[in-house]
């Protein structure tokens, strides 16, 4: 499961690192970008679901202080997603192409905010998963 949760969390690393090299372009090629936007929106539902479906009810039984960080984790999900609901509801193919010096701002925080959920999930999941989960098991979707 670790292995896994790894793969996911470098798959979207490498995802927002190919849109931030589309978007560093002075004109970037708006099929490239259309493209990894959409390898990002699956890689983020595939990483959402994995986490909230597999890695956190498979570390339910911890201790009161990490309960309170997975408890955190949860909660800071939700207000990621929504976050990225509204960054994609706001940046529709149209009103990137209108405003790509927008999107770049808008982008960037994004990233910035997804970056930073991929380390801090890094943080606290992977100890957890090495000495909570036993070895070999594996739960996919």
């Amino acid at each position: 499961m670790l292995s896994e949760l790894r793969e996911t969390h470098d798959q979207m690393r490498a995802a927002i690192a190919e849109l931030a090299g589309i978007l560093s372009d002075a004109s970037p090629d708006l099929q490239a970008l259309a493209r990894t936007r959409m390898k990002l929106t699956r890689l983020s539902g595939k990483w959402r679901t994995f986490v909230q479906c597999v890695v956190l009810p498979e570390i339910a039984e911890v201790p009161m202080d990490q309960a309170r960080l997975l408890a955190e984790l949860r909660r800071e999900a939700a207000e990621l997603a929504v976050a990225k609901a509204d960054h994609i509801a706001r940046w529709s193919a149209r009103a990137t192409e209108g405003d790509i010096a927008g999107y770049r701002l808008a982008s960037a925080e994004m990233r910035r905010l997804l970056l930073a959920r991929l380390d801090l999930e890094a943080a606290i999941l992977y100890p957890l998963l090495q000495t909570i989960v036993a070895p070999g098991a594996r739960r996919t979707l």
